[in-house]
C-alpha cells in the first residue's frame, strides 16, 4: 500500500505506525531476545500522525474561525508548539509547513509567518497527493485573499502566485475540472494588476477544465469583466448579454457590472431602470441569504443615492459607503464619488 504512492501524508503515517505494529508482533512471536526497533518506530509514527492531525484540525478551524465569523474551542497552547517543534516530527517538511500555516492564521498581522510559510512551501515533496498539496495552497490563498480586502494590495501578486503555481501544477484542478470561482478569482487578480493580456490568455487557457455546465456563462462573465478593466463598454455588455442567468452568482455579478458599465457610460436613465428592477429582484428573491440579500440592496441603494446627490453630498454617501458592514464593490463606489 505504501508502494503505490498517491496517499495522504495522514494515511502514510498511520500505514507505516501500523506497519510497524505488525513488525513488532512479528517480532513477539518469533520470541527472539534481540533489539528490535519496530516498537519506536510504531510510537513515532503514531506521533507523527497525532501532531498532523491536530495541527490540520487547528488550522482548518483558525480558516473557517476568519471566513464564517464564529469561534472555536482550538485548545492548542504556546507549550504544545514547542513540543511539536522539539520532536523529530517537527523535522518532517509537510509538519513544518502546518506549522507556519497555524502560526499564519493565528496571528494574521505577524507577515513573518506567511514569509516562512512560503519558504517551506519549496521543502513540501511535489509527490505528494494533491490533495494535501490543493489544501496547503488554499490555507495561504484565503490568508492573502483577508489581506486583499483589507486593502494590502502587495498580497494580489502574492495571491496570483500561489493559483498559478497551484493550478499548473495540477492541485486545484480535481478530477480534471477546475473550479469556475477559482477560475474567476484568477482572473479578477490579473485584472486588479492591470495584466490585461495574461487575463485573456488565462481565460482561454483553461476554458476546457470548466464544469460544462458553466463554461459558457463563465466565459462570457470574465470577458465582460476583463473588456470593462480595459474601457471597451460596448464588447463588455455584448458578452453580458450571452450570459444566462440561470446561476445566481452570475446574475448578481452581471447587474452589478452592467450598473457600473451605465455609470462609467452616464446611461444614467437605463441605470435608474436596473437599479429599480435589480432591488426588487433581490427583495422578492426567496434564494438568497438574508446577508448576501443585504450586501446588494446596500450596493443599490447607495449607487441610487450617488445619482439623486449634488456633490456637496459626498462626503456624507462617502461616511455611508466605508461604515456599511455589508457591501459589494466597495472600492469602486468610493471611486465614484471621487471629485
Amino acid at each position: 500500500q505504501l508502494e503505490n504512492g498517491g496517499e495522504r501524508f495522514l494515511g502514510i503515517y498511520k500505514s507505516r505506525a501500523r506497519l510497524a505494529e505488525i513488525d513488532d508482533q512479528n517480532y513477539i512471536r518469533q520470541k527472539r531476545r534481540v533489539h528490535d526497533i519496530s516498537i519506536q518506530q510504531a510510537a513515532f509514527y503514531l506521533d507523527y500522525s497525532y501532531y498532523l492531525q491536530r495541527l490540520h484540525q487547528a488550522c482548518s478551524m483558525l480558516d473557517r474561525q476568519l471566513i464564517l465569523q464564529v469561534d472555536y474551542n482550538i485548545t492548542i497552547s504556546d507549550s504544545w508548539i514547542a513540543q511539536v517543534q522539539e520532536h523529530l516530527a517537527g523535522q518532517e517538511a509537510i509538519i513544518q509547513i502546518y506549522l507556519s500555516i497555524f502560526k499564519m492564521l493565528r496571528n494574521e498581522k505577524e507577515t513573518k509567518h506567511f514569509s516562512t510559510f512560503k519558504k517551506r512551501l519549496a521543502n513540501l515533496p511535489r509527490d505528494a497527493s494533491a490533495q494535501d498539496l490543493a489544501e496547503i495552497y488554499q490555507f495561504g490563498i484565503n490568508y492573502c485573499a483577508r489581506k486583499i480586502r483589507a486593502g494590502e494590495a502587495v498580497y494580489v501578486e502574492e495571491a496570483l502566485q500561489l493559483y498559478i503555481e497551484a493550478i499548473e501544477n495540477g492541485w486545484l484542478i480535481i478530477d480534471g475540472q477546475l473550479s469556475p470561482w477559482t477560475y474567476a478569482n484568477v482572473v479578477k487578480l490579473y485584472l486588479r494588476k492591470e495584466e490585461f493580456t495574461e487575463a485573456e490568455a488565462f481565460i482561454h487557457r483553461y476554458l476546457p477544465a470548466l464544469p460544462a455546465s458553466f463554461k459558457e456563462n463563465a466565459y462570457h462573465y470574465n470577458l465582460a469583466e476583463l473588456y470593462y478593466y480595459t474601457g471597451a463598454y460596448a464588447k463588455a455588455q455584448e458578452h453580458l448579454v450571452e450570459v444566462a442567468y440561470t446561476d445566481l452568482n452570475y446574475y448578481l455579478g452581471a447587474r452589478v457590472l452592467l450598473a457600473k458599465i451605465y455609470y462609467q457610460t452616464g446611461a444614467f436613465d437605463a441605470l435608474s431602470s436596473l437599479l429599480a428592477a435589480f432591488m426588487m429582484f433581490l427583495q422578492r428573491n426567496k434564494e438568497l441569504s438574508k446577508n448576501l440579500k443585504t450586501t446588494y440592496l446596500n450596493f443599490c441603494k447607495i449607487l441610487a443615492r450617488i445619482l439623486r446627490s449634488a456633490e456637496d453630498k459626498f462626503p456624507q454617501i462617502r461616511e455611508t459607503i466605508t461604515t456599511t458592514p455589508l457591501l459589494t464593490d466597495r472600492a469602486w463606489l468610493l471611486e465614484a464619488i471621487q471629485t
